[in-house]
């Protein structure tokens, strides 16, 4: 039997096939069961794939022509290397000026001349010619120290003087003492220089100077260093500060009192530190303190160095190791000990920092860095000790012989414990900041920590609660005095030496001596309890 489907024509020889025919081709789906039925084989399947094909979804970029959008960026591209090879070519064309001290280049000629200028500036003046030192050497000279005072040389240029308002209360200070420029800032390595070349004994004719023509070779601990014909057996690193390294060593085949030694490792070089050195102890020898008695006898007191090794670009500088650490490493052993030991212990130290300050000051330096970092301890204090610490760290050190009379510096510090008074008022300084430093490193002493200032009813005080068993009225007395400074000229700041002897008479008067001795059995226990540990 033929069946004929009415609509399309098309022929069937089943019922079945021409149902699902016309529920394929000429009805609608109701359900999806209605669609499933329909189905049934295989090749129907693919039938149905062929009657319901699954619509892909549009493009974004469908109808728009990619091509043009290809074609801009590569115009594009074009157009941004024509005009870099355009900008080189422009370059090329530039007149420069190339300095041969220095990588600086310059396009404007005045920049360029005022640079080379600067230069020569630092090597020197001599009647307007360029003085090249004399006598350097590259071994150990051995050459007596000439310490004769430094008369700044003539210039063609003059000297601009900044006047300003009233500096002090001391009327006759602030008209004579005024800021220079070409001195307003003494820790600028750029002055220093210039200093050091003026000079007319050259510092590398110190004993114990060697230039290496090298770069640092660098220095790790537990290793073996040798620079020049020296070998150093390096040890741990006992500091580190902005600009230098400080480690333990054994100096080989130096001499027997040095072999126990430190080498303080400075980047750039510091020659300047390795002058003061050498002409402190020159400066030294040739005082005779009025109360202190001769300067040869104070000489330990003083840091010094056997040898400096600059390199072209750092040096080392050679000092004495002292087994006993820093004043800080001190007062942070006896802060935490019996709180009765601290104020003998502040009272008989301050006496002799005043005491060496003043030695400082009579022979024309500045420390300008006095901070306990800055002490060693030499030997644990005691009622019988007669020095107990070392002044160390003169990189910052101003020597007064070698800057024009009544002059005072308006540079400011930014490390807080050394920012003085003067400083924070915008006033020029010149012995202030070392005032400033007596009395942090005492109030450090006396409280265990680093001292902060406030002003209060127009008096700078230091901060902190005075314990009720201290001499409240003399430390404020001292502290007093030493924050609020009248003028520049040392007539017209605190004598030293005055309140030395003020300290040692609290300290007879008060019959401190079991307090300090007390301090140093803590000390003593201390010390010997570490050296056990490092064993």
């Amino acid at each position: 039997m033929i069946l004929e489907c009415r609509i399309c024509d098309k022929l069937f020889s089943h019922p079945v096939e021409l149902r699902k025919h016309n529920i394929r081709k000429h009805e609608e789906f109701e359900t999806r069961e209605d669609l499933n039925k329909t189905i049934s084989s295989v090749q129907e399947l693919k039938l149905r794939h062929l009657v319901f094909p699954v619509k892909k979804r549009k493009s974004i970029f469908e109808g728009v022509d990619v091509g043009e959008f290809k074609k801009r960026k590569a115009e594009e591209s074009i157009e941004v290397s024509k005009q870099n090879q355009h900008s080189e070519n422009v370059k090329k064309f530039i007149l420069t000026f190339d300095c041969k001290k220095c990588t600086l280049s310059f396009t404007k000629y005045g920049l360029f001349k005022t640079h080379t200028e600067s230069h020569e500036e630092i090597q020197g003046w001599e009647g307007g010619q360029e003085v090249e030192p004399k006598n350097v050497v590259d071994n150990n000279v051995v050459v007596k120290s000439v310490s004769e005072p430094f008369k700044t040389p003539k210039s063609t240029k003059t000297v601009k003087v900044t006047k300003t308002f009233k500096k002090y209360s001391c009327e006759d200070c602030s008209e004579r003492y005024d800021v220079h420029h070409d001195f307003r800032k003494p820790f600028s390595m750029k002055l220093q220089k210039k200093l050091l070349n003026q000079m007319p004994f050259h510092f590398s004719q110190y004993p114990g100077f060697v230039r290496i023509h090298s770069n640092f070779p660098g220095i790790r601990p537990r290793s073996v260093a040798r620079m020049g014909n020296d070998e150093f057996i390096v040890g741990e690193l006992k500091g580190e500060g902005g600009f230098a390294k400080v480690y333990s060593a054994s100096w080989s085949n130096g001499p027997e009192s040095e072999v126990d030694s430190v080498l303080k490792i400075q980047k750039p070089a510091n020659d300047w530190e390795w002058y003061i050195l050498n002409e402190l102890q020159s400066r030294l020898h040739s005082l005779n303190h009025q109360e202190l008695g001769s300067g040869s006898s104070w000489k330990d007191s003083f840091m010094s160095s056997p040898r400096c090794f600059t390199f072209d670009d750092g040096s080392v500088i050679v000092s004495q190791h002292q087994k006993y650490g820093t004043l800080l490493d001190m007062i942070n052993i006896t802060s935490v000990a019996d709180k009765a030991i601290a104020e003998p212990l502040a009272v008989h130290l301050t006496a002799e920092i005043l005491g060496l300050v003043d030695i400082l000051h009579s022979m024309d330096f500045i420390h300008a860095d006095l901070k306990p970092d800055n002490f060693m301890v030499r030997d644990i204090p005691g009622p019988t000790t007669a020095s107990a610490i070392q002044i160390i760290d003169f990189g910052k050190t101003i020597d007064l012989k070698t800057i024009p009379a009544e002059t005072v510096f308006d540079d400011v510090v930014e490390t807080s414990g050394l920012k003085s008074v003067e400083m924070r008022e915008k006033r020029p300084w010149r012995h202030h900041i070392d005032y400033y430093g007596v009395a942090a490193v005492a109030y450090c002493l006396l409280f265990g920590q680093y001292m902060e200032v406030a002003k209060v009813r127009g008096r700078w005080a230091p901060r902190g609660t005075f314990k009720r068993w201290w001499k409240t009225d003399f430390w404020k007395r001292f502290f007093d005095e030493f924050l609020n400074l009248q003028g520049a000229d040392k007539k017209c700041l605190p004598s030293l030496i005055s309140w030395r002897r003020e300290f040692l008479e609290l300290f007879q008067r008060e019959n401190m001596s079991p307090g300090l001795v007390k301090a140093r059995e803590v000390l003593e226990r201390k010390c010997a309890g570490r050296r056990r540990r490092t064993l």
